[in-house]
């Protein structure tokens, strides 16, 4: 509501709230009640603003298929917090706030020489699905998936895994 609009529901509600001190009820008590029926209707007008979402979701998922990798789990973490470690055909979400996260899986001698670390930019409202693939001959895919419809549709067929394993 705007303020002239309030205002002129605090004066609708004082009129009778002065005829009612005239004829003998408590004026400041009727005036208190009617003060909280007008901020109670401003609220609940519907016209308030939400504040804006200042979330994004992360989905880090690694699909099911093939033999390659199928036995191990693989860890990762974001933003240098706990280690995850995540199990063929599943998939881990993550709301973080806006901005750029960080990504990194550690050292692992069977398929690759170093770690790495991926960054990721998390936009309000906006979901983000980043990859963790076992390649066969290649090796590991860790990055944000080139094309995000497609990662969606293969984290849809994946479980969700809750919770870090240290």
């Amino acid at each position: 509501m705007h303020c002239a609009t309030v205002v002129l529901e605090i004066m609708t509600c004082i009129q009778p709230l002065k005829r009612a001190a005239i004829e003998g009820l408590n004026y400041r008590r009727w005036l208190k009640f009617g003060l909280l029926a007008v901020a109670a209707l401003a609220l609940a007008s519907g016209n308030a603003q939400a504040a804006p979402r200042s979330t994004g979701t992360l989905i880090v998922y690694r699909a099911g298929t093939g033999i390659a990798g199928a036995a191990r789990t693989y860890s990762f973490s974001v933003d240098g917090g706990p280690r995850y470690k995540l199990k063929p055909g599943c998939y881990m979400r993550f709301e973080l706030p806006a901005g750029n996260h960080s990504l990194r899986h550690p050292f692992d001698i069977t398929l690759n020489f170093g770690s790495e670390t991926q960054w990721v930019q998390i936009i309000p409202g906006q979901t983000v699905y980043f990859q963790y693939t076992i390649v066969p001959f290649v090796g590991m895919v860790f990055e944000v998936a080139d094309d995000q419809v497609q990662a969606r549709e293969t984290a849809s067929g994946c479980r969700l895994q809750e919770g870090a394993v240290k």
